[in-house]
């Protein structure tokens, strides 16, 4: 038989207490500490050891363009930080044309839903074209909505809209005008 104890001791067998580790005599914890020349030495506990290696400066972040802070022009509201980097990651129009960040319109991000929701109710009428400032788009819909048409279009384009993310809207239909689809 092997040496178990008993069953009724084995509750009053309690495992001893942590004890604290015993305080360094020596100094502080270990760790990295300045050493008063401007540099860094590491402290192993007992004795002072090699000098820190020196800090590899750390990456710049991408930056927009100078400009890109004030794109919101003439504003004092939520919007101030201005529209959002074009999704194709450079500012450069495809023809490779730089991008005006003055001549941009004023970025909402919720113009992209009311515009949808327009082109989904009212788009046989045209009335999200006139929303957006396509004019000349808004009256041929208008002119297009006898035969019929239109209003095929106007589900068609609120769909379209609504299934974009802020950024794209914005760079397609605002900043680029795109009219059609």
């Amino acid at each position: 038989m092997t040496n178990v104890p008993p069953n009724d001791d084995w509750p009053n067998q309690v495992p001893p207490a942590p004890t604290a580790a015993a305080p360094n005599p020596v100094g502080p914890a270990a760790g990295w500490y300045p050493d008063g020349s401007g540099s860094t030495r590491w402290w192993d506990g007992t004795q002072w050891g090699q000098l820190a290696p020196a800090a590899a400066p750390a990456p710049s972040a991408p930056t927009a363009p100078a400009a890109a802070a004030s794109l919101y022009q003439g504003s004092t509201g939520a919007f101030s930080a201005g529209p959002p980097p074009p999704p194709w990651g450079t500012w450069s129009w495809a023809n490779g044309a730089p991008i005006d960040p003055n001549a941009l319109p004023h970025y909402d991000p919720s113009k992209k839903v009311t515009a949808g929701i327009l082109a989904i109710l009212l788009g046989g009428f045209g009335v999200h074209k006139f929303y957006l400032g396509y004019t000349t788009e808004g009256i041929i819909m208008i002119l297009l909505f006898f035969c019929g048409i239109s209003p095929i279009i106007g589900l068609v384009e609120g769909i379209i809209y609504l299934t974009k993310s802020d950024p794209e809207f914005y760079w397609t239909y605002e900043a680029a005008q795109k009219p059609w689809f």
